[in-house]
């Protein structure tokens, strides 16, 4: 087998290798990217519950 030929057979397993990894890649960002999402949810959540709370008791305090 020529050089020329192994080198071409090497870079084509090296980009078959980096698309599988970019494939890796971009699974777990768009795992990332949900369980941000999701605890960003979480935390506007808090947030409402807390300015909530935070209302009830300047509510009470008014009216004592």
């Amino acid at each position: 087998m020529s050089d020329m030929r192994k080198y071409i057979l090497e870079q084509g397993r090296e980009i078959v290798r980096l698309q599988d990894l970019n494939a890796e890649l971009e699974k777990l960002c768009s795992k990332a990217i949900r369980e941000l999402e999701s605890a960003n949810k979480a935390m506007q959540n808090l947030l409402i519950d807390m300015a909530e709370l935070d209302l009830q008791r300047l509510e009470r305090m008014l009216n004592d």
